[in-house]
């Protein structure tokens, strides 16, 4: 799932304008929406081992379609599939991990989750450099992620293919929004979730764009930026993790995580080097921030909801396709009032608001 992230929006530039890859992301968060909205009833219906096997049966034949289309009218819409296929199958994946997670282990099983997803997420970018290697060749980058894929699948079904499925709670989406509307708790921490959210899809469009068309770097430096940025990730999600679930809660932690990625993104529109070094310790920075909230967001979710309730759950991972429906627009908008270089100053700024939902949770511990 990693390897394309990065790339999609630059491969996407080869057909259509950055407004047009705005629209492409914003009509695929509509669709992950809605199949997250239905998904509590297809889990009930076929269980979450067949749902998940399925999916990644799709993810693999979209993968196949990204490499051999050269049309805008056929990669469209099998990007939008992909990218409402990747969610789902995420989805999946946590109703497995919370099978056999407790709330006093919340913090520590997720902490050791996310650094194994994160590994991932820093070897790709690294991995996608060196398959490009200064082409547009993607094709290459979509071929590996299918490779991957397919060990994946036999993992799953190896381990998984009796899995015990709990009785899904059957409550509607709107039953949902409600419950967490009405819960303080959960209504900041999804709130939180949205703007780091937004801080993901604004650097997963826009950042390799910007640095591939402006500031020049090649694919292969690119990839080693991103790297070096995503270190934060594996070196910080086990420990805090642990803190959270035995020594503090998670209210301080996200809170100095949102201060330190709001300024560190600001700082972005202040650099002016073509050293790459210089790029990956800024948004190295930026991930320190960025890695402490998510943690704390993952702990404090997952301490609060159990696998039965996976109408929260649906929404809550829906967040992600929400963020990618309103960053298409606030960029947009942005590039009304400032030069490209200048939106990560109020991306800074709508970080920043996390504080409002972060100080404002009520501690577990």
């Amino acid at each position: 799932m990693a390897l394309p992230v990065y790339v999609n929006s630059t491969f996407l530039s080869n057909f259509a304008s950055e407004s047009a890859i705005g629209l492409i992301y914003t009509i695929s968060s509509i669709i992950t929406i809605v199949g997250l909205i239905y998904f509590n009833q297809i889990l009930r219906k076929y269980g979450n081992y067949n749902t998940a096997v399925i999916l990644i049966i799709l993810q693999i034949l979209s993968l196949v379609g990204l490499t051999i289309s050269n049309s805008l009218l056929f990669i469209a819409p099998i990007f939008i599939a992909s990218m409402a296929l990747t969610s789902m199958i995420i989805l999946n994946i946590d109703v497995f991990i919370e099978h056999d997670t407790t709330s006093q282990t919340a913090g520590s099983v997720r902490g050791l989750f996310l650094t194994i997803t994160n590994t991932a997420w820093i070897l790709s970018p690294m991995l996608a450099g060196v398959l490009i290697d200064g082409t547009n060749q993607y094709w290459k980058i979509y071929g590996a992620a299918i490779l991957f894929l397919i060990p994946a699948l036999f993992i799953l079904h190896s381990n998984f293919r009796n899995f015990n499925d709990p009785v899904y709670a059957d409550v509607s989406a709107r039953a949902t929004l409600h419950k967490i509307w009405i819960n303080p708790n959960l209504y900041r921490v999804f709130m939180a979730n949205i703007i780091l959210n937004l801080f993901y899809a604004w650097m997963v469009i826009y950042t390799p764009i910007y640095l591939n068309k402006y500031v020049g770097f090649d694919w292969e430096t690119i990839g080693f930026i991103f790297t070096i940025m995503l270190i934060p990730f594996v070196l910080l999600d086990i420990p805090l993790g642990k803190l959270a679930d035995k020594k503090y809660g998670e209210k301080e932690m996200m809170s100095i995580g949102f201060v330190v990625m709001a300024i560190s993104t600001g700082i972005i529109s202040m650099v002016d080097s073509g050293s790459a070094w210089m790029w990956a310790l800024v948004l190295f920075t930026t991930r320190i921030g960025a890695s402490i909230i998510e943690i704390m967001i993952e702990t404090y979710f997952f301490k609060k909801v159990g696998e039965k309730d996976t109408s929260t759950l649906s929404i809550f991972r829906s967040t992600r396709a929400m963020a990618y429906i309103i960053t298409p627009a606030l960029f947009s908008l942005s590039l009304l009032f400032v030069d490209y270089r200048y939106t990560f100053i109020i991306l800074g700024v709508v970080s920043l608001y996390g504080l409002r939902y972060s100080l404002t949770i009520e501690d577990t511990l």
